[in-house]
């Protein structure tokens, strides 16, 4: 039961999260009703059921018959899994609600810099505070870890940003990376940016073999971190088990 309230509660979740990038990027209040990007049409409360509606219509707006993009059913079945997983594997109301804040932030932020290659300091900074007050009851511990994790990747994307000139790693990514410290904290921010990196070549150069991207393409980084970091929250124990083995990582 738990698990099937929380995989309706993502839906509704993930449909909040479309409004919230669809009006971030055209720079519109969240208080107004939910409409036709193309015809203003203002919708109807059944052309709003997350997943549904879209299968329903087709994929097409009812108003004006054009295409609405497959991002919406994605984004609120993506929301969906993740409230799925995180009831299932925590307990803890505590570590359920900081595994929500963390994972939807990733969310967000992946879709936002796939599709306008930009990540707005509101995506990072609002819930980067939230999760440092939801980290008040670890203790110092948790402090400790999020600012070892916040220096290395302040550290390592800030030498890359500055070596390159900006050409290797978007200022984005520097903000990005300090809500990843914070997030994982140390040592876990280390698997997430060893799975990051390794993820994005192997794609890159899947990507340029068959001629989908050029070596000159420019490419979201968020993309490669937000997945790879969503991954560790998860499984992070396990990754450091296997880091501790083969890679003596700490």
């Amino acid at each position: 039961m738990i698990i099937f309230l929380s995989a309706i509660f993502g839906l509704i979740w993930g449909s909040f999260l479309n409004v919230v990038i669809l009006r971030a990027r055209n720079k519109e209040t969240l208080l107004g009703r939910s409409h036709c990007v193309f015809c203003k049409k203002i919708l109807r409360w059944f052309e709003t059921i997350p997943v549904f509606s879209f299968l329903l219509q087709g994929g097409r707006c009812r108003g004006c018959g054009e295409k609405i993009s497959k991002q919406y059913a994605l984004v609120e079945i993506t929301s969906a899994l993740i409230f799925m997983a995180g009831a299932l594997r925590f307990y803890d109301w505590r570590e359920f609600i900081f595994f929500l804040v963390s994972a939807n932030a990733l969310l967000i932020i992946f879709v936002y810099d796939l599709k306008f290659l930009e990540i707005p300091d509101g995506f990072v900074f609002a819930p980067l505070a939230l999760l440092l007050v939801l980290g008040w009851p670890l203790g110092s511990q948790f402090y400790l870890s999020a600012f070892f994790g916040v220096l290395l990747t302040a550290g390592f994307f800030g030498g890359q940003y500055a070596i390159s000139r900006g050409r290797w790693i978007g200022a984005g990514d520097i903000t990005f990376g300090l809500l990843l410290g914070v997030m994982l904290g140390w040592p876990e921010i280390l698997a997430a940016l060893f799975l990051a990196y390794v993820g994005g070549a192997v794609i890159s150069l899947f990507l340029v073999a068959f001629k989908i991207k050029n070596l000159k393409s420019q490419m979201p980084f968020a993309v490669f971190l937000a997945p790879a970091a969503l991954a560790v929250l998860l499984w992070g124990n396990q990754f450091m088990i296997l880091a501790e083995r083969y890679f003596l990582l700490y």
